[in-house]
């Protein structure tokens, strides 16, 4: 994704990004496909246990990502540590917002459940447009 692509008053903020969502409710990760792909994403997923998400998260070219915390009896810990070994922003919306499974990544934003598609697409869109600074630099 270039810079140039927030400057394209067309385009949806998260135009040319590639979003990699691990959500385990059928519902909210239709939802997030939704508000991701209104706003120009490509949406990896949505992947709705840990195993599936790994083998996307540790692969494919995500330019940032969405975690709920809990799926079902895993938590997205691994997906987060692949993630961050990876140098791919992510946050984490979920319920869980004090869950011992990601002490790890307290400097990770936290979005609690249910947010505003605005709230969800701002944090997402931080995340891009500092990475595609960070990787122009």
């Amino acid at each position: 994704m270039s810079p140039e692509t927030y400057d394209d008053p067309d385009a949806g903020r998260l135009s040319g990004a590639r979003i990699l969502v691990v959500e385990d409710e059928f519902v909210i990760a239709m939802q997030l496909q939704s508000i991701f792909e209104e706003e120009g994403a490509q949406v990896l997923g949505p992947y709705h246990n840990v195993a599936d998400a790994l083998e996307h998260a540790g692969s494919d070219d995500i330019s940032a990502a969405s975690l709920d915390v809990n799926l079902g009896r895993e938590t997205a810990a691994p997906v987060a540590s692949v993630l961050a070994e990876r140098n791919v922003p992510f946050v984490f919306y979920s319920v869980q917002t004090n869950d011992p499974a990601i002490a790890d990544w307290r400097h990770v934003t936290m979005i609690q459940k249910p947010a505003a598609p605005s709230d969800l697409i701002e944090a997402i869109a931080t995340l891009v447009q500092r990475r595609t600074t960070e990787v122009a630099e």
